[in-house]
């Protein structure tokens, strides 16, 4: 078993790429709170799982024509931004709440923190490992 691809850190490593996605939309309906018309937008953590699970994740993309490997647009393991459901509208058309935005980015750094605290336990064990067998 190759302990380096062990599901536990994949899936870790899965998590926080979603982080990273989500804190990108969230900072994008921030930027947009006064924008006239504009949807505050959410990147559901199922499609986003389930796409990088049936593999369209894997390496870089080519976002270029001129990039080496891979079509251009790629396919990247964001799953496309949704429009987010249930907030009032305001009369030009906008539904960001700033507060509930705030309380999302802070969500999102404690879950981005807590991923990353548990793939350097675990690497911590695999270093600990290594180290006692070179010691036998």
């Amino acid at each position: 078993m190759n302990i380096l691809f062990d599901p536990t850190i994949q899936f870790l490593q899965k998590v926080a790429d979603y982080r990273v996605a989500r804190q990108e939309v969230v900072a994008s309906n921030v930027a947009n709170t006064e924008t006239p018309g504009y949807i505050s937008r959410e990147v559901p953590f199922e499609a986003y799982l389930s796409r990088a699970e049936s593999g369209t994740s894997a390496g870089p993309r080519a976002t270029h024509p001129r990039h080496i490997g891979g079509p251009a647009g790629g396919s990247g393991p964001i799953s496309p931004p949704v429009e987010s459901e249930g907030d009032a509208v305001r009369v030009d058309g906008n539904n960001v709440v700033l507060e509930k935005e705030m309380t999302k980015s802070a969500e999102n750094t404690v879950g981005y923190m807590t991923a990353m605290t548990l793939i350097a336990r675990k690497m911590r064990m695999i270093r600990t490992a290594i180290d006692d067998s070179a010691r036998v």
